[in-house]
């Protein structure tokens, strides 16, 4: 990356870098989903929504579940 203009940075640097936007997302995310609240808006919402807003699903292929009533 330096190479390509990039300044050097640590990995503890990345690292807490990372950390803040996570909470800035949660954060964010948190306070507009509550109603009667002035929104908020986080720099990089959208890339990290993009990221962190989905989780994937478990999906058991072949088993089958019996249920007994």
């Amino acid at each position: 990356m330096e190479k390509k203009g990039f300044k050097a940075k640590s990995p503890e640097a990345i690292k807490n870098k990372w950390k803040a936007l996570k909470i800035a997302y949660y954060k964010c995310k948190k306070n507009n989903n509550k109603s009667g609240v002035d929104r908020t808006e986080c720099e990089f919402f959208n890339i990290l929504d993009e990221i962190l807003g989905t989780r994937p699903s478990a999906i058991l292929e072949g088993i089958d579940v019996l249920v007994d009533f």
